[in-house]
């Protein structure tokens, strides 16, 4: 029922097509170089005047691909309500307890797992402000909630939402009206959704 009667979000994205090499290609599918020329790819496999396999030249087209392919997610990844939510609890959390190591923070105990809330709503503005201007400048994606949504009903809606599909819920206030976790290990997995954008800098 929570999952039927949510108003959760779920986003499929496609980005920019590649080839097996991380070129971008047209329409037809021709390579292009980074000028947007057409390139012929079968030159990249030939030695010798034919195509031969090479274990270590093919290594780093491997490579090159697992690059482009890391830098295209990052702009390609789209930010929902949930994602900014766990984000900004779990670095607030990690920062209040900064002895611990990851696995400390996955272990908790409940009474150690509380969050102001006006600090909570605070942090999600400075974030949000810095997400619309990676958006802006092409280095990330966002839901329209995240982009347009009151603070604390983009917060609302994300603490809601990280708990669709879930018996224990990532997030939620308790009695008390504070901002807690029933699951560390839910928490984080959806707050690894902003990981590699070095944003916890600005969770304070």
């Amino acid at each position: 029922w929570k999952f039927f009667s949510s108003d959760s979000e779920i986003v499929v994205n496609f980005g920019q097509p590649m080839d097996v090499i991380g070129n971008f290609v047209d329409a037809s599918g021709n390579s292009l170089d980074p000028n947007g020329q057409k390139i012929d790819l079968k030159e990249y496999f030939v030695s010798n005047g034919a195509i031969k396999y090479d274990g270590q030249r093919n290594a780093q087209y491997t490579k090159m691909l697992a690059r482009q392919i890391v830098r295209r997610y990052h702009e390609e990844n789209v930010v929902l309500s949930s994602h900014l939510v766990a984000f900004v609890a779990f670095n607030l959390l990690s920062k209040m307890h900064a002895s611990l190591d990851i696995y400390g923070l996955l272990r908790l105990p409940e009474e150690d797992r509380l969050i102001d809330l006006d600090t909570f709503y605070h942090n999600i503005a400075r974030l949000r402000d810095k997400l619309l201007a990676m958006n802006k400048a092409g280095q990330i994606q966002l839901s329209e909630r995240v982009k347009e949504d009151d603070i604390e009903d983009l917060a609302k809606h994300g603490i809601r939402n990280t708990g669709v599909f879930h018996v224990e819920k990532a997030l939620y206030i308790n009695k008390k009206g504070m901002l807690t976790s029933e699951d560390m290990n839910l928490l984080l997995y959806y707050h690894n959704r902003m990981k590699g954008y070095n944003l916890d800098n600005l969770i304070e």
